[in-house]
């Protein structure tokens, strides 16, 4: 009878646990498209940041606003990871590459706290999903 009853036990319990792990794939219609952008922007702010040439344009794009480089070296990246559009905001100045008219889904930002020429500066890079 003990066996029985620890059987049964054990059934329950393995519904119960292929329920759970399956609910989620289920429910979620979500797809991994925001993680990727998170992860994107993340990646791309704390590499630019250890290079020390977009380290140098980055204090300049904070301080005067210069963004040429940036925008050439951004929309080269952008170019080959697909549709993406980026902001980045360092104090009240804002670039945009690839951005264009198109409507934007899904946003995920990343920001740093970095030092430049003139003392720390927060830059925060937004990439949106189109």
């Amino acid at each position: 009878m003990k066996s029985f009853i620890f059987s049964i036990e054990a059934l329950f319990t393995l519904a119960a646990a292929a329920a759970l792990a399956a609910y989620p794939l289920v429910e979620s219609g979500s797809s991994y498209g925001e993680v990727h952008a998170a992860q994107l922007a993340q990646d791309l702010l704390e590499v630019g940041l250890k290079s020390p040439e977009n380290a140098r344009a980055l204090a300049e794009f904070a301080e005067a606003g210069k963004s040429a480089f940036l925008e050439e070296k951004y929309s080269t990246i952008l170019e080959q990871l697909g549709n993406y559009c980026l902001v980045l905001e360092a104090g009240e100045k804002a670039m945009r590459v690839n951005c264009g008219e198109r409507t934007r889904r899904q946003a995920a930002s990343a920001e740093r706290i970095f030092l430049g020429g003139s003392g720390f500066a927060v830059v925060r890079l937004t990439l949106f999903l189109e």
